[in-house]
Order: structure tokens, then sequence, then C-alpha cells
């Protein structure tokens, strides 16, 4: 007899697999109304399996390669990663720099408008309080940027977090720990987890230096939580953080059983950014809704990877 937990699971799964065909149907330009047939997916904006794939990670990354990538290819060549501390603490320093501050805007246009930083200095923060100042800094909507409880406009608290930040940045990325490089950047005020994640996710896609708890280790935020509960128990229930990555870690451990090996490849960190979505999509079949509703904006963007997908998505229209 199949335990309840295997079947959770095994909907756990389905529901990732149904939003990776959404992603790859639309990367090779098929009709929206044939993305998807399930109701949820085809009203609620859900974020893709892997956080890369989505729109604003993609265009940031286009800026790390330009600026960060390139500069270390020609300062040190292409076995840099070998030794990536030997030499480049400084470029380190400065892309968590701009991880950070892209990340806290949230938007590509504010990251352009502030462009390229190799420092942070009194001159860089009073540009950027003078750009936001001036109206030309945006913050996304894709989640709430904190003001920490201050009366004073987000983008000078954004200031003030960097200000911390930067002060220990060469610690940070000194680190070969995620979890400790987690914890260091919570240190900082302003600067709770889920900013802390999104920033090393940023820093990590950038350098492709993996941390040496890559695949043992990931933040679990609230969100990730009340979706592991749903897995564990079957039901909403908010789970304690260390309980929470017990079980992703179990769930992660069956992806081979349950993930189409033609599909991108998982992280552990990937699994968890969906229990966050599970949750989402459990709520509205609950009768609630979530947040966002699906605008899909399709370009060159969203379809920047149809060659490498099309064969997966035939696969995928036979199922």
């Amino acid at each position: 007899m199949i335990d309840d937990f295997d079947t959770r699971v095994a909907s756990f799964y389905a529901f990732m697999i149904e939003r990776e065909n959404i992603r790859l149907r639309r990367s090779l330009g098929w009709p929206r109304e044939e993305w998807t047939y399930d109701p949820i997916f085809k009203i609620y904006s859900f974020t893709n399996v892997r956080r890369e794939h989505d729109r604003t990670t993609v265009l940031l990354r286009q800026i790390y390669d330009e600026h960060f990538g390139e500069q270390m290819l020609e300062d040190y060549g292409r076995d840099w990663r070998d030794d990536p501390h030997n030499n480049s603490a400084n470029s380190l320093n400065a892309l968590l720099l701009n991880c950070a501050i892209y990340r806290y805007f949230g938007t590509i246009s504010a990251a352009k408008t502030i462009g390229w930083l190799e420092d942070w200095t009194t001159e860089e923060r009073s540009r950027v309080i003078y750009l936001g100042q001036c109206g030309d800094l945006k913050f996304t909507a894709a989640y709430i940027v904190p003001n920490c409880g201050r009366a004073e406009p987000k983008y000078e608290v954004v200031c003030d977090v960097i200000d911390g930040l930067w002060k220990i940045s060469e610690e940070i990325v000194s680190q070969t720990s995620w979890e400790r490089q987690v914890a260091l950047l919570r240190q900082c005020w302003g600067c709770g987890s889920f900013m802390a994640k999104e920033i090393m996710l940023d820093y990590v896609l950038a350098t492709q230096m993996y941390p040496v708890d890559w695949q043992t280790w990931t933040p679990v935020g609230p969100g990730g939580r009340r979706g592991a509960g749903r897995v564990l128990t079957g039901r909403l229930q908010t789970l304690d953080e260390p309980l929470a990555l017990d079980v992703i870690q179990r769930v992660y451990e069956v992806h081979s059983e349950h993930w189409r090996e033609d599909f991108v490849k998982l992280d552990l960190t990937d699994v968890q950014f969906q229990m966050c979505e599970y949750d989402k999509y459990s709520r509205v079949a609950e009768g609630r809704r979530p947040k966002r509703y699906f605008r899909p904006t399709v370009d060159a963007v969203t379809r920047g990877d149809a060659a490498d997908a099309a064969e997966a998505v035939e696969k995928a229209r036979m199922q």
C-alpha cells in the first residue's frame, strides 16, 4: 500500500511538472490557451521551477555576465574559478554589492539606472539617493521591500542596508558554505532571510561557484514552511524551519523517481521555492487566491531557450 506521504510527494511533483511544461510550451511560442488546461495555472501567477528562468533573473544575469563575467575572464582567464579567491576578492565583493542593490530594488529599470558599481563609496551612495529623489528608481511588485519601520523613502533605507552589507562583504565572499553566507547577511540591519537568499542566489548564478552545502541546505521561508507542512501532513500547517528543511530534503532525495530526465536539473533550493508555490496553488484550490494574476510577457527573453526545449515539449504534448 502506498503511504499517504508518498502520494502527497507525487502530487507535489505533478504540480512542478505542469509548471515546467507551461514554461516549455510558452518558450516555443504555443498559443496561450494551449500552455495549460489547469484552471488555476491559467489564471494565477506561479514562479518557474528554476528561478534562473524567471524574467528578471534572466535579464539580471545578462548584466552580471557583461560586467563581472567578462571582467573575470579578461583578468584571470577561463580557469579563474579553480581558485576564485586567489586574486579576485575585489571583483567578488563588487559582484555581491551589485547583487544586493539590484535585488533590493528588484527591477531591471533600477539596475540599469544605477549601473554597475565597483565600490560603495559616499559618492555612489549619494548618487543612488539622488536617483531615488528624482523618481528614477522603481521597486518590484513581486515582493514587498520593507522600510524597516522607518519614515524615510525606501531608497534611503536600501542604502542603509547596503552600508552594513558592504562592511562585511569580504567575509561573506570568503565563505564556502551558503548557510554561513546567509547567516552573515541576516546579521546586517534590514536584511532578513528572504533578501539574504535572493542576494546569494544571484551571486551563485553569476559566479557558478556552488557552495559545499548547495544540495544539503537551503533557507526556508514562511511559504516554503507552509508548503512543506502540506506535503508532510496533508493540510495547511506551518512547520518550524528545521522540520520544513527535513521535509524538503526528503522530497528532493526522491526527485529522480518523479522528475523527468529530459527536464532541467533540479537543485534542493528549487524544491524549496516550489513548496512556496505549491502552498499558493493549494490555497486557490481551497477557495482562496494568491496575490498575483498571470499576465505573461512573451518576447525574446521568454522564448530564449526554445531550441533546447523543443524535444521536451514535444514529449509533453504526447502525454
